[in-house]
C-alpha cells in the first residue's frame, strides 16, 4: 500500500507539473488574445458613426433595450431609467443566490441554459411583456458567457449581422476590408502618392502567468511518519514497542489506524489526480481554441499587410529564415564575381544547407565576414520559428527589428485606414 501511495504521489506530481505548464501556456495565449481584442475594441469604438457588420457591443447591458421599450409603450423616460437601473443591478449582483441557469448537454457539450420556468423571469414576463423578458434573458446569457465572475457589462467584439460574438480574426478581416474599400476609392481618384509613414508606439506586451502550485510536502511527511517506502521499518518499530511492554492488541490497533489513514490518503490522491487530469484536459481545449483564433487573425494580417508591402510601413511581414540575396551579391562583388548568377547560386546553396534538419551547428561561432554572420542569424531564426526548417512568415516591426504582436499590427492597420480615410475625405 505504501508503494502504491508513493506511485500515486509521483503520478500526481507529474500531473501537477503538466497542469502548471498548461496554465502558463494558457495564460500567455489568453493575454495575447486579450491584448489584440482590446486594441480592436478601442479602434472599432472610434468608428461608431460608420454602419458596420462588425462592431463593439456592451454585453450584459439591458438599459438601452428596456429604455427604448418603455419609451415606446409609455413615453416615461424617468420611470424607464429607474426600472432599467433596478433590473441591471439585479442581474449584475455578484454574490446573488439567483442563478436561473441549468446545466444541459448541447451537441455533446455541457452548457448552461436559462430556466424559462424561473419565478422571477415568469413574473417579469407577466408584468412587462415578452420583449422585456427577452431583453433580460439576453442580458443574463451575455453576462454568463462574457463575464461570469465579475457580473458587470463588458465591451466585446460583436457580429451585428449574425447577432453573435465576433472572433479576433473576423474583426481583423473586417478592418482590412474597410481599409481596402477606402484605399480603392482613394486610388480611383488618381492620387498615387505614397502612403505616409506611420510611427508605432513601443508596446512590448508584458505576459504574466499565475500558475497553480500544489505542495506535496504533506504526502511525503505522511510517508516518513508511516515508515518510509516499505512496511519493514514500521514493523520493526512495532516489534520494539511490544518488547517494551505494549500488548499485541494495542500494536494491531495502531497498525490498523495507520493502514486506514494510508487508505484515506490513497483515495485522496486518486481524487486529486482525477481533478488534475480534468483540469489539464480543460486547459488544453481552451488554449487550442484561443491559439486557433490567434492563428486565423495572424493569417488575415499576413494577407493584408503583404498587399501594402510597397509602402513605407513600420509593421509588415517578414520571412523568418529567408536569406537576403543582396548580402551575397555584395560578398561576390568583393571576391571579383561580377554577375548575379554566382550570388544567386551561393545564396541558394546556403539556403539549402540551413534547411537541412540534420545540420545543427548552434555551438559553432562564425567570424569570417558578414555573409557567414547572416547565415548564423538565419539559423537562429529557423531554430526559433521553423520546426520544419523552412522559412515562415511572422509579423515584424522593421523600425525596431523585432517581432510585432497582433495588437501592434491592429493599431498600425487602423492608423493606415484612418490616414487613407482622411485623404479620401479631404479630396
Amino acid at each position: 500500500m505504501i508503494a502504491n501511495l508513493s506511485e500515486k504521489d509521483e503520478v500526481l506530481e507529474h500531473a501537477v507539473y503538466v497542469s502548471n505548464t498548461l496554465t502558463m501556456k494558457y495564460m500567455i495565449t489568453k493575454d495575447k488574445l486579450s491584448e489584440a481584442t482590446g486594441e480592436l475594441i478601442k479602434e472599432l469604438k472610434k468608428m461608431k458613426g460608420i454602419q458596420s457588420i462588425i462592431g463593439v457591443k456592451q454585453a450584459g447591458s439591458v438599459s438601452q433595450r428596456l429604455q427604448a421599450e418603455r419609451n415606446r409603450r409609455w413615453g416615461l423616460e424617468e420611470q424607464a431609467e429607474l426600472l432599467c437601473s433596478e433590473w441591471q443591478k439585479e442581474i449584475s449582483r455578484q454574490y446573488s443566490d439567483w442563478h436561473p441557469f441549468k446545466p444541459t448537454i448541447v451537441n455533446g457539450v455541457l452548457e448552461e441554459v436559462v430556466m424559462e420556468d424561473d419565478e422571477k423571469l415568469v413574473a417579469w414576463k407577466e408584468d412587462w411583456g415578452i420583449e422585456v423578458h427577452n431583453a433580460v434573458v439576453q442580458a443574463l446569457v451575455e453576462l454568463n458567457e462574457c463575464n461570469p465572475s465579475g457580473r458587470y457589462p463588458v465591451h466585446v467584439l460583436w457580429n451585428f449581422s449574425e447577432n453573435r460574438k465576433a472572433s479576433v480574426a473576423r474583426a481583423v478581416k473586417h478592418l482590412m476590408k474597410l481599409w481596402k474599400a477606402d484605399m480603392g476609392k482613394y486610388m480611383a481618384q488618381g492620387d498615387r502618392r505614397t502612403r505616409p509613414r506611420t510611427v508605432i508606439c513601443d508596446k512590448a506586451p508584458q505576459i504574466t502567468a499565475n500558475c497553480k502550485k500544489t505542495n506535496m510536502r504533506e504526502a511525503r511527511s505522511l510517508m516518513h511518519a508511516v515508515g518510509g517506502s516499505t512496511l519493514a521499518p514500521l514493523m520493526t518499530v512495532k516489534e520494539t514497542e511490544m518488547e517494551n511492554g505494549a500488548t499485541m492488541s494495542e500494536v494491531c490497533s495502531e497498525l490498523k489506524k495507520m493502514i486506514d489513514k494510508m487508505t484515506m490518503e490513497l483515495k485522496k490522491r486518486d481524487d486529486e489526480l482525477q481533478d488534475a487530469q480534468f483540469l489539464n484536459c480543460h486547459l488544453i481545449k481552451e488554449e487550442r481554441e484561443m491559439h486557433d483564433n490567434l492563428s486565423k487573425a495572424k493569417r488575415s494580417l499576413f494577407k493584408g499587410l503583404r498587399e501594402i508591402a510597397g509602402s513605407l510601413s513600420v509593421i509588415g511581414v517578414k520571412q523568418m529564415g529567408q536569406l537576403d540575396k543582396e548580402v551575397f551579391l555584395n560578398a561576390c562583388k568583393l571576391k571579383g564575381a561580377k554577375d548575379h548568377l554566382e550570388a544567386t547560386r551561393v545564396c541558394l546553396q546556403w539556403q539549402y544547407e540551413i534547411s537541412r534538419p540534420e545540420w545543427y551547428p548552434f555551438k559553432t561561432t562564425y567570424t569570417e565576414g558578414h555573409a557567414k554572420a547572416l547565415v548564423e542569424l538565419k539559423l537562429k531564426e529557423y531554430n526559433r520559428y521553423g520546426h520544419g526548417r523552412f522559412p515562415v512568415p511572422v509579423l515584424w516591426n522593421f523600425s525596431e527589428s523585432r517581432e510585432a504582436s497582433i495588437a501592434e499590427a491592429v493599431v498600425h492597420l487602423a492608423k493606415l485606414w484612418r490616414a487613407n480615410k482622411g485623404k479620401y475625405v479631404s479630396t
